[in-house]
């Protein structure tokens, strides 16, 4: 389910103890145009950008999270693939360290 985002904007908003009209204040628009934006359940991309900006939240990580699993890790960007090998990284670490704790143990 989608997320309504100008719901989760004006809770992040509380959450960071800002006034509407100084989050609109930093994204260049008017506190009432701003206000207007909060109602609707979608924006631009270019908007949530700004706002992610202006308030140091990632909204893009909500709205990636409100999708199915199976869509959440199906890119290849450089972000997911670096994930994936520091996944693999620490599965390579936890058996080494496996290996060693039954080294020290037989001694």
């Amino acid at each position: 389910m989608q997320p309504h985002l100008g719901n989760l904007i004006g809770k992040t908003i509380k959450e960071k103890g800002l006034s509407y009209s100084e989050v609109a204040r930093r994204i260049g628009i008017t506190p009432q145009a701003f206000q207007n934006c909060l109602k609707q359940p979608s924006t631009q991309v270019a908007n949530l950008c700004k706002l992610s900006i202006a308030l140091n939240y990632n909204f893009f990580a909500d709205i990636m999270e409100s999708l199915p699993p199976e869509t959440q890790n199906s890119n290849h960007s450089p972000a997911q693939k670096t994930i994936l090998n520091q996944q693999q990284e620490i599965t390579d670490l936890n058996k080494q360290i496996a290996i060693y704790k039954e080294i020290l143990l037989a001694k």
